[in-house]
């Protein structure tokens, strides 16, 4: 990890306002696979924090569907969670996190 690297990190950690206890965790969180296959790190690769973390986001976010909706079926519901859970939604609101990155990713 080089000094641009380490500096994209402190960002995130300042932007975000919390301190990572494993630092480790966070790098291969923020790991693509591309970057271990072409050498670019030597990994993990975020794969499998990326399986475990869909399946807490899809628990909290069906949780809190259930609160805020309380008469909604579960088709509703499912269609409301799919659409917040969304890739493009959350890429934007990943990318919102960055002070130059204000606006949609294009």
């Amino acid at each position: 990890m080089d000094d641009h690297d380490e500096k994209a990190l402190a960002m995130i950690k300042n932007r975000l306002g919390y301190t990572f206890r494993n630092h480790s965790l966070l790098v291969e969180a923020l790991t693509h696979p591309s970057a271990v296959k072409e050498g670019k790190s030597l990994g993990p690769d975020n794969q499998r924090l990326e399986y475990l973390g869909d399946a807490v986001l899809q628990l909290v976010v069906s949780g809190l569907l259930m609160e805020r909706f309380p008469d909604a079926g579960e088709g509703d519901l499912s269609t409301l969670r799919a659409e917040l859970v969304r890739r493009e939604n959350l890429a934007e609101l990943a990318f919102g996190l960055l002070p130059s990155h204000r606006s949609s990713p294009s």
